[in-house]
């Protein structure tokens, strides 16, 4: 025996198929219900027929029904009010980054972009107009916005709560997809300028011999340690300070929670970046080593060697460098998170998104390694020459105080010797002068 009613039910023992409760609430609309209640169903039953028991209900509810109809109007109707007014707030809170993104996927007519979700809560609007002015039914209205069609089934899912935001209507999963790739593109951009960056901060740091990079032949532990460190730190400076930037002139708001998601996936990608990069180049070399070309400018292999060993290298040494920032970034963004168990996911699909950015990120480490590099050597080069003019500014000095000391001894002595030759020569004339006097007396 089946048993029709139109609300959560249990196991009674009543055949009261023509029973219509009226229940459902979705995105805020208050429940409403009319007719009998389970209780009265159950009541009527075993007043009757108190043998029968623990016969399966089906729910159903009829979906031509009126009070159903104008309940689910306004459950759809209130559900577009609210997804007008998220995404006017996902536009305002584009900044710099996020908003150049926008402007490109509309451009383009790219992905999930505004102009598609915009278009889509346009269309549910005019789709509800119709159902208003009796222009169209709404069975077909519902399956336009939603994308799927209103059975008993389909609304005892709606009494039940199943159904979100983002899932309820395409309008909403499209305004999902499209704020989730608005906050995304921002930490890509974030993770992957902190890893680049850290790598031109190592390398800064190696020429002034403050720190070396990850596999560098004969440097201490400590070197390295210094920076891996360096790199960590300066990952979690350059992630934060570009998510924070992002917030300037817009309505977006950077919170503390985002600031300690931030510092722990930047430190971790920028650690990782002198790392990919340092793993990245001893994959392309051992690919020119096994390949006979490891120095190509003295190689006597052939152009076609060359050319090949040269392809490779670079494809490997690309690879290495992507893959293993992608997968620091996967790693990183669900251990922020919390989402522990989806660490090896995470980690896989990243790296294989790394691999396929591989070209951006290894031309970022490329040029960040070489002017990180540069500028540290000149900053050494100026300190050389600058500690070089102290050092002979100061040889001078030294010098010069020694040769004036040496002067003035000079002109001392030079003056106690004409005094006394002086007074040798005042007294040999006084003596001359007493034996002439003697000698004419």
């Amino acid at each position: 025996m089946v048993v029709i009613v139109t609300i959560k039910v249990r196991k009674v023992s009543y055949d009261y198929s023509k029973l219509n409760i009226n229940s459902i609430g979705v995105n805020g609309v208050s429940p409403t219900t009319s007719g009998a209640s389970v209780s009265e169903v159950e009541q009527n039953y075993f007043s009757s027929n108190q043998n029968s028991q623990n016969i399966d209900i089906e729910v159903k509810y009829d979906v031509e029904d009126e009070n159903i109809q104008n309940i689910i109007y306004e459950s759809l109707n209130s559900q577009i009010k609210e997804l007008e007014e998220q995404y006017n707030t996902a536009k305002s809170s584009n900044g710099w980054i996020s908003g150049t993104w926008d402007w490109f996927k509309n451009t383009l007519n790219l992905g999930a972009s505004s102009e598609k979700a915009y278009d889509e809560i346009e269309k549910a609007k005019e789709e509800l107009e119709k159902f208003e002015n009796k222009e169209a039914d709404l069975k077909d209205v519902y399956q336009n916005i939603t994308g799927r069609e209103l059975t008993s089934d389909e609304v005892e899912l709606l009494a039940n709560g199943s159904f979100t935001s983002k899932d309820y209507t395409l309008a909403g999963q499209k305004l999902y997809n499209y704020t989730q790739g608005q906050q995304m593109v921002v930490d890509i951009v974030g993770d992957i300028t902190s890893g680049v960056v850290s790598v031109g901060v190592v390398a800064f740091g190696s020429a002034l011999g403050i720190c070396a990079a990850p596999f560098t032949a004969g440097a201490s532990l400590s070197l390295v340690a210094a920076g891996v460190g360096l790199a960590a730190g300066s990952g979690a400076v350059v992630k934060t300070l570009i998510k924070a930037s992002d917030c300037i002139g817009n309505e977006k708001e950077y919170a503390l929670s985002d600031f300690g998601y931030d510092v722990v996936t930047g430190s971790i990608n920028g650690a990782m970046g002198p790392i990919s990069n340092a793993l990245g180049g001893a994959g392309g070399s051992a690919v020119m080593k096994a390949l006979g070309c490891e120095a190509l400018e003295t190689t006597t292999k052939s152009a076609l060697n060359q050319t090949v060993a040269r392809t490779l290298s670079k494809v490997v040494n690309c690879g290495i460098d992507g893959s293993l920032s992608g997968a620091a970034d996967g790693f990183s963004r669900a251990l922020a998170e919390g989402r522990f168990e989806d660490i090896p996911k995470d980690t896989f699909i990243s790296g294989i998104g790394g691999a396929v950015a591989s070209p951006l990120i290894h031309t970022g480490f490329d040029v960040a390694g070489k002017v990180g590099g540069g500028i540290g050597g000149e900053v050494l080069k100026l300190y050389s020459n600058f500690m070089g003019e102290t050092i002979s500014d100061e040889v001078v000095e030294v010098v010069s105080k020694e040769a004036s000391e040496a002067l003035q001894d000079e002109i001392v002595q030079q003056t106690v010797e004409e005094v006394e030759e002086q007074a040798t020569k005042e007294a040999s004339e006084a003596l001359q002068d007493e034996i002439v006097q003697q000698t004419v007396e």
